[in-house]
């Protein structure tokens, strides 16, 4: 697990220059286009991903985030104190 955190810091530091929401490049951001989800019941979500899939533009768990963002959690495998959540 502690090889798998060093990889997820140097992943963040490589992708500084993403959208912290998206993780897109900042010059192809798609935040804007993401509307806001209206739920008639209260729901939350826990979204589990795999640390490979962390930051990658490609992982859809980032479209859950942007338009449910105060439902959705997300946990990512081997991050310090998310397995333990």
């Amino acid at each position: 697990r502690i090889v798998v955190g060093e990889m997820l810091e140097r992943r963040e530091l490589e992708a500084a220059n993403r959208c912290r929401q998206c993780w897109m490049n900042q010059r192809s951001c798609i935040c804007s286009q993401i509307h806001a989800l209206n739920f008639s019941l209260d729901v939350r979500f826990w979204v589990y991903i795999h640390n490979l899939e962390y930051l990658k533009c490609s992982d859809d768990a980032k479209l859950l985030l942007n338009a449910a963002p105060g439902r959705t959690e997300m946990f990512v495998y081997g991050r310090q104190g998310d397995d333990e959540r």
